[in-house]
């Protein structure tokens, strides 16, 4: 193995499971320390405990921005953002009772959000469908076929 697929294989980290603000808040405990993809209007800014917060829905989210670079550090309050990265429901360096700790963060305005919704319940909905297929007590996918 080459040694820049060495390095690579070790720093490679699972993708964020897409879910809403409201989703972590209202049960920090179910994505505790897993990896997540949130999408949020940048409310406000603490550089001096690089954490700013995110708001979709009514709903707020702390966000720990202290590993990433400065080209990725959400600036533009108001602007549209998706940040990818680990929720932390005990944080004691930070004020509040949960943060994702971002290790990825991109500004995302002009998507249309309507779609993005739409497409995530889509994708919910065959996410269940195949789980709901593979795990199928009788080895069958629902249409006669065997499970593979």
């Amino acid at each position: 193995m080459l040694l820049g697929e060495e390095a690579e294989a070790r720093i490679r980290l699972p993708p964020g499971r897409i879910v809403h603000i409201e989703e972590i808040t209202g049960d920090p405990a179910a994505l505790a320390n897993c990896q997540v993809r949130v999408l949020g209007r940048l409310k406000a800014v603490n550089c001096a405990l690089a954490e700013v917060v995110l708001e979709h829905n009514n709903h707020e989210l702390v966000v720990d921005t202290g590993h990433l670079s400065t080209e990725q550090h959400p600036a533009l309050i108001g602007h549209l953002y998706t940040v990818i990265g680990e929720v932390d429901p005990a944080a004691p360096e930070h004020a509040a009772d949960l943060v994702v700790r971002a290790r990825v963060s991109r500004c995302v305005d002009g998507m249309d959000t309507a779609l993005f919704e739409r497409a995530l319940e889509i994708k919910r909905m065959h996410d269940a469908r195949i789980e709901a297929l593979f795990s199928s007590p009788n080895g069958s996918d629902g249409v006669g076929c065997p499970a593979a």
